[in-house]
């Protein structure tokens, strides 16, 4: 029980001296105290279903995007950095987010030659790695990443710890909630050639920013998010942008994980319809 009470102190504080997260922290509240989710929020079974009868794996998808094989994991193209990387993150103090497909997200950002990503959550930075990677050889590359602090430890150092130091010259992180931290992220540049979200998995959070997110991007580019099988906001998301994804089952020791991916084709904006 006092490691309990310790811990929410800790979570406590931590928002209390980041006056940034207020808008986050209210909402937190208001959720807790007055009840914020909807019956959405709770279609994880559905979602499963739904994603369950389209997925294929990560090979088929490479494929299909881009037209090639994988001929290599990337933790083999890069095993000296990778190798760092992992020494760099077993010295972290704090147990954060797993890293991804990042075969999947490499192969889209290397196809797409993209200059220009923007991401949604960092932890370790495994994504951002991948990402970095892939745009590095461009002409004036960047990746711009949104990340909210972890708030149970107050120590935000080892996010994004993946990441050499290099790479970051190409790097921003803007260390903000969704809400606060995309608008500023988007007005940062007038178009993205991909778009990767991995932050706030609720309903309401996912489809408050896809919309934006999707807006941002170019003809062609591409929208990759994490976790869809948790609710159906991806699946709704797809029929409000007109547009077949491309769903991708993702290895996991915890449960049936997903990946999806939509292909901007046009420059109409999301329908409004009610779920």
């Amino acid at each position: 029980m006092a490691i309990s009470l310790q811990k929410r102190v800790n979570t406590i504080t931590s928002y209390i001296v980041r006056p940034y997260t207020y808008p986050f922290l209210l909402r937190l509240i208001k959720t807790t105290l007055f009840g914020g989710s909807t019956s959405l929020d709770h279609t994880q079974d559905k979602a499963t279903i739904w994603c369950r009868r389209r997925a294929i794996n990560t090979t088929e998808a490479i494929h299909k995007i881009t037209g090639c094989e994988l001929l290599a994991p990337i933790s083999c193209t890069f095993e000296s950095i990778f190798k760092q990387a992992e020494s760099r993150i077993s010295q972290c103090p704090q147990k954060m987010g797993g890293a991804g497909n990042l075969d999947l997200i490499y192969s889209i950002a290397h196809y797409l030659k993209a200059v220009r990503v923007i991401e949604t959550g960092v932890a370790y930075g495994w994504s951002s790695l991948a990402i970095l990677l892939a745009i590095s050889k461009q002409s004036s590359p960047c990746l711009i990443s949104t990340n909210l602090h972890y708030s149970r430890y107050g120590d935000d150092s080892y996010v994004g710890c993946a990441v050499p130091n290099d790479l970051k010259q190409f790097w921003t992180i803007l260390r903000e909630a969704d809400r606060i931290a995309l608008p500023k992220a988007l007005a940062m540049f007038p178009e993205y050639d991909l778009c990767h979200y991995d932050s706030d998995k609720t309903y309401g959070g996912r489809i408050w920013a896809y919309p934006l997110l999707w807006q941002s991007l170019r003809i062609g580019g591409c929208f990759v998010s994490d976790d869809i099988g948790d609710n159906l906001a991806f699946a709704h998301f797809c029929k409000m942008v007109r547009t077949n994804p491309i769903v991708v089952r993702m290895p996991s020791s915890t449960g049936e994980k997903y990946v999806g991916i939509l292909v901007k084709r046009d420059r109409l904006p999301p329908r409004q319809i009610m779920f």
